[in-house]
């Protein structure tokens, strides 16, 4: 028989970039300066790992006033999150700048958890944009509520293992109150059978259920970070 057909090549990798437009300190237009991100390819393990994140570097004359927008494969897109910090010391190559603004475009803040439903929609379901600390991650078949899949956290040995998403920071207001609901289902590694965790059990015990936790991180240089409780189970005996 003929040799099978060769796999179909990968697709070229998207084009990141951040474009930067102002002027000087004196009024004039500056040239329109374009950083490409070259970060070597990542595996899928790799983005989908919580502390995945891209910098980019940009050197503009001193005292000037900027706008930067990031797009992908030419798109105006916004990143999810964002932070600006000078490599420098505070006026240590002249005046800072009087201004340098991101555009972060229109938000939709329908729904702060974005694919809550593991790509209901999606032939095979869909694991984006969801990161996660330890134990892996994959869309299954089999969802709450009649929902088709679900997110697995398929090797979890502990109550730091989990999933992660990054929520979209133009979306998060302070002095806002958010309500997060989420529905798991607890089973062995050996038959699969349902496991009853201990709803009252401390972050010690192995039996502990899990719980959800909100990580804020201030700052891209010594970030100061926060890790406060959003919420926690309140039933373990059913499914």
């Amino acid at each position: 028989p003929p040799p099978p057909p060769p796999p179909p090549p990968n697709p070229p990798p998207a084009i990141f970039q951040l474009e930067v437009d102002g002027t000087d300190e004196r009024g004039h237009p500056i040239s329109t300066v374009i950083i490409t991100n070259h970060d070597k390819p990542r595996t899928n393990a790799d983005l989908t790992h919580w502390e995945t994140q891209t910098r980019l570097f940009v050197a503009l004359p001193a005292g000037g006033s900027y706008t930067a927008k990031f797009t992908l494969d030419g798109v105006v897109i916004w990143p999810t999150f964002a932070d600006t910090s000078y490599e420098d010391e505070p006026n240590g190559c002249g005046p800072d700048f009087a201004s340098f603004e991101l555009d972060q475009l229109d938000p939709l803040c329908g729904e702060l958890i974005v694919n809550g439903n593991a790509g209901d929609d999606t032939v095979g379901g869909s694991i984006i944009p969801w990161q996660v600390f330890a134990g892996g991650i994959e869309a299954v078949e089999g969802g709450a509520d009649g929902t088709a899949y679900s997110l697995m956290n398929g090797d979890s040995r502990g109550k730091w293992y989990g999933l992660v998403q990054h929520l979209d920071t133009r979306c998060v207001v302070e002095g806002q109150r958010y309500v997060l609901n989420a529905k798991v289902r607890l089973t062995t590694h050996d038959d699969g059978n349902l496991w009853v965790c201990n709803v009252n059990g401390y972050s010690s015990d192995p039996a502990s259920c899990p719980s959800a936790t909100m990580r804020y991180s201030y700052g891209i240089i010594d970030p100061t970070r926060e890790y406060d409780s959003a919420g926690v189970m309140i039933e373990s005996e059913n499914e």
